[in-house]
């Protein structure tokens, strides 16, 4: 949610700067406002993707717990299902090694796109 706040924030500080000085606008500052108006709608585009395959994720999570616990009652194969439950839990240790999350690297490059532009309007 904060940086939901702060992406947007991004996007009006370089807008309220064209608003409002109309003279002194390029064609330079043009493209760089308008490359982060894009990644802003791509960051949100992107959240909103995330949330929905997270939600689904979740409920296939549950899905396969409730599964599992039918499992038990059932009492087939004990054994099986604990090997099967800490192979998979390693397996899931070795996916999430080294991963970054793609809205940082979006975040990232919003930030770089407003210093270009505030230092291309002469404020830095």
């Amino acid at each position: 949610m904060l940086t939901a706040l702060l992406v947007a924030l991004i996007g009006l500080i370089p807008l309220a700067f064209e608003l409002t000085d109309k003279e002194s606008s390029n064609t330079a500052g043009f493209i760089i406002l308008t490359s982060i108006f894009v990644f802003i709608v791509f960051y949100f585009i992107y959240t909103f993707v995330w949330v929905k395959v997270k939600k689904y994720i979740n409920q296939i999570n549950d899905n396969s717990k409730k599964i599992e616990e039918i499992g038990k009652t059932l009492d087939y194969k004990e054994h099986f299902h604990q090997l099967d439950k800490r192979v998979s839990a390693l397996e899931m240790n070795m996916k999430k090694r080294g991963q970054i999350d793609p809205r940082i690297v979006i975040f990232i490059i919003l930030l770089i796109l407003l210093f270009l532009y505030l230092r291309n309007r002469g404020i830095l």
